[in-house]
C-alpha cells in the first residue's frame, strides 16, 4: 500500500498581517508569510494556544496612551503574553514555534532584510521569556503557508521557497 499525503486542515480563522489570536480545542488559525513572521505558543495542557502574524519588529516611537498595534512583533508579543496570563497561563509552561520571516524576492541591492530583522526579535522576545523553541522554519527565499491546529498543538506548514526576482530593467529585443 502506498503511503498518503495529509491535506493541510482548513482553518476556522485565517490571519491576516497585523493579526493575532488565542484559542483553544477545536480552533484552527492560518496564515500566509513572507517577510512576515508567526510566533506560536501553545499549552499542552490546557490545549490553549496563541498566535501573531507580525510584520516588523518595533515601531519608532509609541505615543502615551496609544493602544498595542500587533503589525510590531514587540506589541503583538505583549498582547499574547497578557491574553495567557488573564487566562492562567504563564509563558514557562507554554511550548513555542516560529516561523517565516523569508526574503520574498531576490533583490541583491537590498540594503535592509526584513525577514531576518523580525526573525531576531522573536529570538529575543523568547530569549528574554526563557523560553526554548520546540520547532522552527524561518529565512531563505519564498513564502510559507500555516495552519496551527491549537487541540494538538501541530504546525501544518508548506514551504515554497522558489526564485523570484524583481525586475529592475525591460528585457532587451533583438533588433
Amino acid at each position: 500500500m502506498r503511503g498518503t499525503v495529509s491535506a493541510m486542515p482548513p482553518e476556522s480563522r485565517f490571519l491576516n498581517p497585523g493579526d493575532w489570536a488565542v484559542g483553544g480545542a477545536g480552533d484552527v488559525f492560518g496564515t500566509l508569510l513572507g517577510s512576515c513572521v508567526a510566533l506560536v505558543l501553545w499549552h499542552p495542557q490546557m490545549r490553549v494556544g496563541a498566535v501573531c502574524h507580525y510584520v516588523l519588529p518595533n515601531r519608532d516611537e509609541r505615543l502615551p496612551g496609544e493602544d498595542a498595534d500587533a503589525r510590531y512583533g514587540v506589541d503583538a508579543f505583549g498582547l499574547m503574553e497578557k491574553t495567557l496570563a488573564n487566562r492562567g497561563i504563564a509563558l514557562a509552561q507554554c511550548t513555542a514555534k516560529l516561523f517565516g520571516g523569508a526574503r520574498v524576492y531576490d533583490s541583491p541591492g537590498a540594503r535592509v532584510d526584513v525577514g531576518a530583522r523580525n526573525i531576531a526579535c522573536a529570538r529575543d522576545f523568547l530569549l528574554s521569556r526563557r523560553l526554548a523553541l520546540a520547532a522552527e522554519n524561518v529565512g531563505g527565499l519564498g513564502w510559507r503557508r500555516l495552519c496551527f491546529d491549537v487541540g494538538s498543538g501541530e504546525v501544518w506548514m508548506r514551504f515554497n521557497a522558489q526564485k523570484m526576482t524583481i525586475a529592475n530593467k525591460l528585457p532587451e529585443t533583438a533588433s
